[in-house]
């Protein structure tokens, strides 16, 4: 770029670089997000037409949880874009609020792009979790280990307990922690996962493993073990914190999957899914296809 400033593809590329590395950084993510905004804009200033600067600048609203201007850029992206990621983008972001049905179709279109995209596949399979299919889950898990990547091992332990695997389950999670071990995953300490590990197997040891999951911010254990409360606590504390991303991450992997249905009665989460703006959107857009309105000012989801 310093050859040519106005080289607009590269501009554009490091927006959307530096949005995606938020997730995989979350340490770094306030100074990635300001790179991915600065880069994004400059690019849309040499060519409004860029839908890779659209990509880069709708994941950074989405890591900030201004949802209504991550979609309206991330469906606009979509629609311009000959590149999976854009749509993958989209269908991301759509999953995070809780429109599935809408993320599947975005999912899919992606695919028909790019086939072998690992990571697409990941939320192919969480997508189709969501959704109920688990047998469809199951095979988009298994494309995505078989390209590699670490998140489709750590969705299998998620589907394992879900279909009430629990040894199998262990397995993945063994699996995972070697990856983090060789360097090849982020994830959890060899400590933590043995504990976690331990109190799948053993009930009196289930202080210990929510302990674990905690120092870990791993809400699939938590969930597991009937930790609802403390979840909420998580998502309230975070959002209190004005640290978005991690919520959204947390929405888009896990949070409509129907292992959290209990979460999601809770009072505190609701309050949660007002706080973080995401019942404004809906009011405004569509509820999604979990939950509905109840009266004016009241709502439930499944």
């Amino acid at each position: 770029m310093a050859l040519d400033p106005e080289f607009t593809e590269a501009w554009a590329g490091l927006s959307m670089t530096a949005a995606t590395l938020a997730g995989w950084d979350q340490a770094n993510a306030e100074a990635t997000d300001r790179i991915a905004l600065d880069a994004g804009n400059h690019a849309l200033q040499l060519d409004p037409s860029s839908a890779i600067a659209m990509a880069g600048l709708g994941m950074v609203y989405s890591n900030q949880g201004e949802w209504q201007r991550s979609l309206d850029l991330l469906k606009r992206s979509s629609e311009l874009s000959k590149d999976s990621s854009p749509i993958y983008f989209y269908g991301l972001v759509l999953q995070s609020v809780g429109y599935l049905s809408e993320a599947r179709q975005a999912f899919l279109q992606a695919e028909r792009v790019d086939p072998v995209y690992p990571q697409l596949q990941v939320f192919l399979g969480l997508n189709a979790m969501a959704l109920g299919d688990l047998a469809a889950a199951r095979n988009y898990l298994q494309r995505a280990i078989d390209g590699g990547n670490a998140n489709g091992v750590g969705g299998m332990f998620f589907l394992e307990l879900e279909t009430g695997k629990p040894e199998s389950a262990i397995a993945y999670l063994e699996e995972h922690t070697a990856l983090v071990e060789a360097g090849q995953a982020s994830g959890m300490q060899r400590q933590s996962a043995d504990a976690i590990a331990a109190a799948i197997r053993d009930q009196s040891l289930l202080q210990s493993g929510i302990e674990a999951a905690m120092l870990e911010d791993h809400i699939i254990a938590l969930n597991y073990f009937g930790a609802e409360k403390e979840i909420a606590h998580l998502l309230n504390s975070d959002l209190a914190s004005g640290i978005a991303l991690k919520n959204s991450l947390r929405l888009a992997f896990h949070l409509w999957a129907p292992a959290f249905s209990g979460l999601r009665q809770l009072p505190e989460y609701k309050q949660f899914l007002r706080d973080s703006g995401l019942v404004g959107l809906w009011k405004e857009r569509g509820w999604p296809d979990l939950c509905k309105p109840l009266g004016e000012d009241d709502f439930a989801c499944e």
